[in-house]
């Protein structure tokens, strides 16, 4: 009898078969990394992360990170986001894995260790990470836009990139106003003086028609207190929007007076009375709004 207990039962014996795979497998991992063998490392790291049960997240999350952060160690850009990639659709989207902050910090980790200066690197990078805002869009319950840790990761990326668009979306879904009032501040710097005003206001207006009150308040506080000397129409209008807004539909008579009085500065951006509009439905009681044209854009663009 004693000799069967130490032998363990059939599930043990499983996984010391298991555990000795996987060692060999890594092995040879290190043999054909040294080898310059990228080819080889790569299938052998997917094969290893196929074979990981969705019950292993944390063995899942430990082959992803040391898998894509040795091929990016020695160069392999596009394997190690292949690798990652797979980590993300065939591990955490297939197997319905919920959202939590070990699994952010493994993509945080991976995503910080692609080199900043190779552009194309920096593009592989932005394909991993938009993969991983797509999951989380499906299994972050608090955040159906996606987690707001990886969009800021995202979206200063685009902005080391020069891709002030793309930075500018991603901004607005990361929860981070002091850093999206510095980058609002930057653009502002870019253009003309007498459009500093119109960035801050756009964010504003954005967020109230996500119905994002706290955010449009402290992002606009942000930027106030670096943007010394900047007070105009437009700065006036955030500021008694989001007041408006805090008092929700019962301060409608108030939202359509600023509608009226700040016609001229609302003319500054054709888009501007799109968003008011957005705002005017979701916060204040309107009909909805129609939305073809440039207001089924500007709804697609802010995930409506």
């Amino acid at each position: 009898m004693a000799s069967l207990s130490s032998n363990g039962g059939p599930t043990q014996r499983r996984r010391r078969r298991k555990a000795k795979g996987t060692k060999s497998v890594l092995a040879k991992l290190e043999e054909s990394l040294k080898d310059g063998d990228f080819y080889s490392a790569l299938q052998m790291y997917k094969t290893l992360l196929s074979r990981t049960s969705p019950k292993e997240v944390k063995n899942a999350r430990h082959i992803a990170e040391e898998g894509t952060i040795k091929l990016l160690e020695f160069g392999y850009s596009k394997a190690a986001t292949e690798l990652g990639k797979q980590f993300i659709t065939d591990y955490l989207i297939e197997f319905k894995i919920l959202v939590d902050e070990d699994v952010i910090q493994t993509i945080c980790n991976i995503a910080n260790k692609y080199p900043a200066k190779d552009i194309d690197a920096q593009q592989d990078k932005l394909l991993f990470l938009n993969e991983a805002i797509d999951w989380t869009k499906k299994h972050d319950k608090s955040n159906p836009r996606g987690t707001p840790t990886l969009h800021l990761v995202t979206a200063t990326t685009y902005f080391s990139l020069g891709d002030f668009n793309n930075a500018s979306t991603h901004f607005l879904f990361s929860s981070s106003p002091k850093q999206h009032a510095k980058f609002l501040l930057f653009l502002g710097k870019r253009g003309f003086k007498g459009e500093r005003d119109l960035f801050i206001l756009r964010v504003v207006l954005q967020f109230l028609a996500l119905e994002n009150i706290k955010d449009a308040s402290q992002t606009f506080n942000a930027w106030k207190e670096d943007a010394v000397g900047i007070e105009t129409p437009a700065t006036h209008l955030c500021d008694f929007l989001i007041r408006a807004s805090k008092r929700g539909q019962s301060a409608a008579p108030l939202f359509a007076l600023l509608e009226q009085r700040y016609r001229p500065t609302l003319k500054r951006d054709d888009a501007f009375s799109h968003y008011m509009s957005m705002i005017g439905h979701k916060l204040f009681g309107r009909p909805k709004p129609q939305m073809g044209g440039m207001m089924g854009m500007l709804s697609q663009m802010l995930g409506f």
